[in-house]
Order: C-alpha cells, then sequence, then structure tokens
C-alpha cells in the first residue's frame, strides 16, 4: 500500500490518510469496547473532513468555519473527558 501511496502526489494522500485516521480510530474503538458510537463517529469525522476538502478551493469561509467547528467539538469532548477523570495531582501543584 505505501509503495502505491508514495506515486499519488501529496495533496491527494492527506485526502487519503487522514480521513483513513478517523476510519481506523472509529473501528478501534469498536473492536476494542464493541462502541457502534466510536464507529459512527469515525465515519462521520471523515465524512465530514472530505466534504470540508471538497469544499475548500469554492468556499474557504465556509469550509474553515465547519472545520474549526469540528476542531472546537473534538476539543471541547477530550477536555471534558480529561476533567472527568479521576486522577493525583503531582505534589508540586497542591
Amino acid at each position: 500500500m505505501l509503495a502505491v501511496l508514495a506515486k499519488v502526489p501529496k495533496k491527494k494522500q492527506e485526502l487519503i490518510v487522514l480521513p483513513l485516521n478517523f476510519v481506523a480510530g472509529g473501528v478501534m474503538g469498536y473492536m476494542k469496547s464493541g462502541s457502534q458510537k466510536s464507529l459512527a463517529a469515525g465515519g462521520i469525522s471523515a465524512l465530514v473532513l472530505y466534504f470540508v476538502h471538497t469544499q475548500l478551493p469554492v468556499r474557504p469561509v465556509f469550509a474553515s468555519s465547519i472545520g474549526l467547528g469540528m476542531q472546537n467539538l473534538f476539543f471541547s469532548d477530550s477536555l471534558a473527558i480529561f476533567f472527568a477523570w479521576k486522577f493525583d495531582q503531582p505534589g508540586f501543584l497542591t
């Protein structure tokens, strides 16, 4: 697969590899814990990323706003998980 991917132009590589990362993350979450939400989130994220990629040359402000919205969703979800996680603070923070 890597030999085939090496012959593809760099822009096309990004279009292929980035959505595959989202799908692979969803598949890993599904295989690890049977989470269908992970599988759906990975597929939807890949579709949104592809949509943003196609709209970026035509409507850059619209596509960028969708991309920033997705970034905020990922960040807020990660932040919520981080703060919900019960962890011990190191001694120098108390």
